[in-house]
């Protein structure tokens, strides 16, 4: 079989096109799923948030509604068993992205891990607490939490 040298003669070409397209897609597929990302823990870090604000209100209502604050220290808890996940290499602000996150994130990250852990540990000690029932374990137990939640915004956002 002869191979005709000219139809061949574009062929590296076309690889080289190829490949750069390829190159290109996975390039803003991973931008892509780093913007997911950086929502999910934006949206995760707001509904630990919610979840705090309605533990305070809910402690100074006349009457506890234990169903209400178990259900927002189960968002807390849930959210803050997945904050490890949300802090992958690149997912900084040179992310594109815009995201408060410090870089100090990724340049001391067991002192991150440690805070981390510190919260999950609150936030089920948290949970725990309103499954409970008893409001001044309740208080307590928020108290942490909202300590842990400070620590690691005074270290690790721009606020």
């Amino acid at each position: 079989m002869m191979l005709n040298k000219r139809k061949l003669a574009g062929f590296p070409t076309a690889l080289v096109m190829a490949g750069g397209l390829l190159a290109s897609a996975a390039t803003c597929f991973a931008a892509s799923d780093m913007e997911s990302l950086i929502d999910e823990r934006q949206q995760g870090f707001k509904a630990m948030g919610k979840g705090m604000k309605a533990l305070n209100k809910g402690l100074k209502a006349d009457e506890l509604n234990l169903a209400e604050l178990a259900a927002a220290a189960s968002a807390i808890a849930d959210n803050a068993g997945k904050i490890d996940g949300w802090f992958p290499a690149g997912s900084g602000m040179e992310s594109g992205v815009e995201t408060e996150a410090l870089d100090y994130i990724w340049k001391n990250n067991s002192k991150f891990t440690s805070i981390t852990a510190d919260m999950v540990t609150a936030a089920k000690a948290l949970l725990a607490a309103t499954e409970g029932g008893d409001a001044g374990a309740i208080q307590n137990a928020l108290g942490e939490a909202g300590k842990s939640c400070k620590a690691c915004h005074n270290s690790f956002r721009e606020d």
